[in-house]
């Protein structure tokens, strides 16, 4: 096996008598080819996702949270997030304003029976009061409040005098909704104590934050020949992409002699963190 080293190393010594007119140094370039970024989503507030529109699907019910809490279901893509704010829409059934509820963010396994509401993620900020009549209020989230990819959160709504919050028999999610973002049924309970228990509709809010996008590139770890196999392992596992050899360039400068270019045949591969080049 010839000695190997990346760019910036030196060669592996060759090992063994007469083998060192044979050693040689591949040298690896155009490796940023394989970089496989996630889509730019821009670093402005989106909607991740939502069921509020459209606003003519199903028919529209209002649940009470006088005396009860609600537990609002909703799952992240592949990717996380930063959470900005919530919308959720809510009727204030009394002639006059009253207090709004509270809202925070909780992770967990929320199943029917269970007492405990989960893990506090992030307490979020609303208004004092929710004027008569239906509404879209909005509650803020604090500072650079993250949400894992591929992770169920719940709305944890307290209890409020006077207030419901508008339901829906079908869940249609809103055109402007990510890739892989879901919301399910939600859960409620008589008191703070109790068991929540499960239901088959919708709770209507909207979830607001920017997708966090990944701009530190993977970097080499390592490289290896086997027989005609050039194995290159990185810090991470890459994305998966339709690669050609064109994409790279590899080279070798045997003992005492010029740099050369070496010719690759079939198509490059990628396993988890691993790209492998056939060398002819």
């Amino acid at each position: 096996m010839p000695g190997l080293s990346l760019p910036g190393q030196r060669p592996a010594p060759a090992r063994g008598p007469g083998r060192s007119r044979l050693a040689a140094a591949w040298l690896l370039a155009g490796l940023c080819l394989l970089i496989a970024a996630p889509a730019v989503h821009g670093q402005t507030v989106q909607v991740l996702v939502s069921n509020i529109e459209p606003a003519t699907i199903g028919s529209d019910i209002f649940k009470s949270i006088s005396g009860s809490q609600m537990l609002l279901p909703f799952s992240t893509g592949s990717e996380p997030a930063t959470l900005s704010s919530i919308d959720v829409k809510l009727d204030n059934t009394s002639s006059s304003a009253v207090a709004a509820p509270s809202i925070s963010v909780v992770t967990g396994n929320a199943t029917a029976g269970e007492e405990n509401p989960g893990t506090a993620v992030a307490t979020l900020s609303g208004p004092a009061n929710v004027d008569a009549g239906e509404h879209t209020v909005n509650y803020t989230a604090p500072a650079n409040t993250r949400l894992e990819a591929s992770t169920t959160y719940y709305l944890l709504i307290g209890m409020a005098s006077d207030i419901k919050v508008q339901i829906r028999d079908l869940n249609m999610l809103s055109s402007t909704s990510q890739s892989g973002w879901s919301i399910s049924a939600f859960y409620q309970r008589a008191d703070t104590t109790s068991a929540f228990e499960s239901d088959t509709l919708f709770a209507m809010f909207r979830v607001n934050g920017m997708v966090i996008v990944d701009t530190t590139p993977p970097t080499v770890s390592s490289a290896t020949v086997d027989g005609a196999s050039l194995v290159i392992t990185f810090d991470e596992n890459l994305a998966a992409a339709n690669l050609a050899n064109s994409a790279f360039a590899v080279k070798k400068t045997p003992s005492g002699g010029s740099e050369t270019t070496v010719s690759l045949s079939g198509t490059p591969s990628i396993s988890g963190a691993t790209v492998t080049l056939t060398l002819d």
